[in-house]
């Protein structure tokens, strides 16, 4: 067992040591990596907060455990979207994502309103799966790089 990890180890590190030496060929300018990528480092960190801060924004008043709200983060943004019943707790919402360590910026797209319908919802899922497709077929443009948040048909 011992001898074909030694020797599946051996092979790993040779081949990884000579993608350096491919790329060096055949390239003929330094390289950077590109400024639109996230990391899957980040990817994670990011859909952590969401999770975190979700938990958090519930525990923080018994009336926004049963809001509607929606938590996107991308790059330490968060963008907080949905309906709570008042701006009081609109305000905590912001203010319990804004206290969390890793959270760059807060964008509290919160509406002091009662909870959307079904229909709507339905509505906003269909409008933001209409946009990703389109951004998926644009020849030009990354769509991994954008991410479609609807709500109450506003994107």
């Amino acid at each position: 067992m011992l001898p074909r990890l030694t020797a599946l180890l051996l092979l790993c590190s040779v081949t990884l040591a000579g993608c350096t030496n491919i790329i060096h060929a055949t390239t003929d300018e330094p390289i950077q990596p590109d400024p639109t990528d996230t990391s899957i480092g980040t990817d994670i960190d990011d859909w952590q907060l969401e999770i975190l801060i979700g938990v958090n924004i519930k525990k923080a008043h018994p009336d926004l455990e049963h809001a509607h709200i929606n938590i996107h983060a991308y790059n330490g943004v968060i963008l907080l979207t949905g309906e709570v019943p008042t701006t009081m707790l609109r305000t905590m919402a912001g203010n319990e994502a804004r206290n969390f360590r890793g959270v760059r910026q807060v964008h509290n797209e919160l509406q002091a309103r009662e909870k959307s319908s079904f229909i709507a919802r339905s509505r906003d899922t269909w409008l933001s799966s209409k946009v990703k497709a389109k951004l998926i077929a644009e020849r030009n443009m990354k769509s991994t790089t954008v991410r479609v948040a609807v709500s109450y048909t506003h994107l």
